[in-house]
């Protein structure tokens, strides 16, 4: 199955920021369309109205008015919604616009609602909230439009409220934990998952990459992740054989393989055990 890619245009915003804020009657119409696709920028979707669905890698979320979406970078994504109802504002930005403004390469990793296993990427908030966090929206958007030369500023510190403040609220719905943490062992770890999955399956190997040892690493996952080290690496690679089955049309060997399990028959077993089903069970369920 071909899965097309959106990137990020900086241009459009008419400005040059890695983010934007828009209407969502200003994307074009294929982009709530039914066709497979993953972009290259993080997105926060404020829906006033909304009705179906969307799938997120194996994931999917029923839309309903006054929820805000989470979508994660380069994250798979199918929308079964009637575009005529829906309504609202996207806030969308590349890791690199994080990045460089806050000065931490951890900060999307810092922010519950993305890489998201455990818990819905999506929640509704209060009115009050809503209406706070939309009125930053139409700040940012105004900046983008008319910029001068401290826009930078201006948006930089509407973003951070907004990013932090969804945080917040989203820790507090799931019992997050909204501590400072004590080291970055935690993020490193969460960050080496997304670039190493497919090559490196024992938590040893990380923590042998971050320096650390495996139960030092185990404590800062633990702590700050309410997992632990090992739980976190297999719901990750479960994932990933997810999206193969889902959104390739290789064998159960083929992936097994490309995942670098010694024999089908064990990335099998390791499946059934996380997910109750078979891979193969699991690609026919979800296929039809």
């Amino acid at each position: 199955m071909e899965v097309n890619k959106i990137k990020f245009h900086k241009s459009a915003c008419g400005v040059d920021f890695l983010m934007n804020m828009l209407y969502l009657n200003e994307f074009s119409e294929d982009y709530f369309g039914s066709c497979l696709y993953s972009a290259d920028f993080f997105e926060i979707l404020f829906l006033d109205s909304a009705k179906g669905t969307v799938r997120l890698n194996n994931r999917e979320v029923t839309l309903t008015n006054n929820m805000v979406l989470f979508i994660s970078a380069h994250e798979k994504r199918q929308w079964n919604v009637n575009t005529n109802e829906l309504k609202g504002r996207s806030l969308i930005f590349q890791e690199d616009f994080l990045n460089e403004f806050f000065a931490d390469k951890y900060f999307s990793l810092r922010l519950h609602y993305f890489y998201q296993l455990s818990y819905t990427p999506a929640i509704n908030i209060d009115n009050t909230d809503r209406d706070k966090l939309c009125d930053m929206l139409e700040e940012i958007k105004s900046e983008l439009n008319n910029s001068k030369y401290d826009s930078g500023h201006i948006i930089r510190s509407l973003l951070y409220y907004i990013l932090m403040k969804l945080n917040r609220i989203y820790g507090k719905r799931f019992n997050l934990t909204a501590e400072s943490p004590q080291n970055s062992f935690a993020y490193e770890f969460r960050r080496l998952l997304e670039d190493n999955i497919r090559y490196k399956q024992r938590v040893e190997e990380y923590a042998e990459i971050i320096g650390v040892s495996r139960v030092s690493l185990n404590k800062a996952v633990q702590k700050q992740f309410n997992l632990p080290a090992s739980r976190l690496l297999k719901q990750r690679l479960s994932q990933e054989i997810q999206n193969e089955l889902l959104f390739t049309d290789n064998t159960i060997a083929e992936i097994s393989d490309t995942l670098n399990f010694s024999e089908p028959n064990h990335m099998i077993r390791f499946f059934k055990t996380l997910n109750g089903v078979t891979p193969m069970a699991f690609r026919n369920s979800n296929k039809q």
